[in-house]
């Protein structure tokens, strides 16, 4: 049976999932994929990313306070955050909320 694709949105709500495994190693955010046991090393915008979702957030409001601190405009920004915000959230690394 094929999954649903995800149909994140600027209003989505999103949350670290506190139960995924993360640290750092020499300034790269590692995170343990709790479903297959993989390890992610998050790119220094992907680390921003999960370090501004924290507790929850909305999207739109995650590409906000990053185009507040990084020369990026708001569509290309949210363009370039929902690639990764898909996989993490099939990795069970984001968790969307109702």
């Amino acid at each position: 049976m094929a999954k649903a694709p995800l149909n994140l949105t600027p209003d989505t709500r999103i949350r670290q999932n506190q139960a995924v495994p993360t640290g750092r190693v020499d300034g790269e955010l590692m995170a343990l994929d709790p479903k297959a046991g993989e390890v992610f090393g998050l790119d220094p915008i992907a680390t921003i990313v999960w370090d501004r979702i924290g507790s929850g957030t909305t999207i739109a409001a995650l590409v906000e306070a990053i185009t507040q601190s990084h020369d990026v405009a708001p569509d290309q920004c949210l363009a370039d955050i929902l690639p990764f915000l898909e996989q993490a959230v099939a990795a069970g690394l984001v968790v969307v909320e109702p």
